[in-house]
């Protein structure tokens, strides 16, 4: 449901910024990095960690892209980069991933919005994800910039929050064949965590090693380690 409500915002002309919201270790970078790569086929998309941006550097979200494109970090490209985004008529997908990791938070809204003020800001989309548990902290400095980033409802008035759930059944199935899980052990991984933590990443991982190493996994360990995350 979360692709789905990307892929439909991200086709909108008049989305610039999205938001993506899950609690801890529900997988908002696993999940935000497999949308960016299911999507570069058909649109060009960057990914990268808020935290390793340059912020003390002029645009350092379009010194990312430009990086991305060309493979230096050269911000004089970027009208060259904005020239061949103009004329082939693409916007970026630009994955902001763990906005809340940032220490010095204001620093990063003022590159967001410098950003959004430079050449290749009308030809960017972008995509921030957060964790709900951080969310509130920073919910002021959201709502000034683009206070749709807080709207999940799709109610025509711009909502472009999106809330990350754990994975369904068919989902799991899928993130653990994506991480090489064979049939059987993809099984003895459901078979053994609890119903709550089956559909959260962050388990699913840590229950996969312990099955390729041939270990028991403990379900009431398990839990308590949800409960101390």
């Amino acid at each position: 449901a979360a692709s789905a409500r990307v892929n439909v915002l991200a086709s909108a002309p008049d989305t610039v910024a999205m938001l993506a919201v899950g609690a801890a270790g529900v997988g908002k970078s696993t999940w935000s990095a497999r949308h960016a790569l299911d999507r570069c086929d058909g649109q060009p998309t960057c990914w990268a960690e808020a935290k390793h941006l340059r912020l003390d550097s002029p645009d350092p979200l379009s010194t990312q892209l430009v990086q991305a494109a060309y493979g230096v970090p050269d911000i004089a490209r970027v009208p060259e980069l904005s020239e061949l985004l103009r004329r082939e008529r693409l916007r970026v997908l630009m994955v902001v991933d763990g906005i809340d990791e940032v220490r010095d938070f204001e620093r990063l809204m003022l590159a967001l919005r410098e950003h959004r003020t430079s050449a290749l800001g009308p030809y960017t989309i972008l995509l921030l994800t957060c964790r709900e548990e951080a969310l509130a902290a920073l919910e002021d400095h959201l709502a000034a910039w683009r206070p749709e980033l807080l709207n999940a409802k799709d109610d025509g008035r711009g909502g472009t929050r999106i809330s990350l759930g754990p994975l369904h059944d068919h989902e799991v199935e899928e993130f653990l064949q994506g991480e090489g899980a064979t049939a059987e052990q993809t099984r003895l991984v459901l078979a053994a965590l609890p119903a709550h933590l089956s559909g959260i990443p962050l388990f699913l991982l840590q229950a996969l090693e312990l099955v390729r190493k041939g270990e028991e996994i403990d379900p009431d360990r398990a839990i308590q380690s949800y409960a101390d995350f």
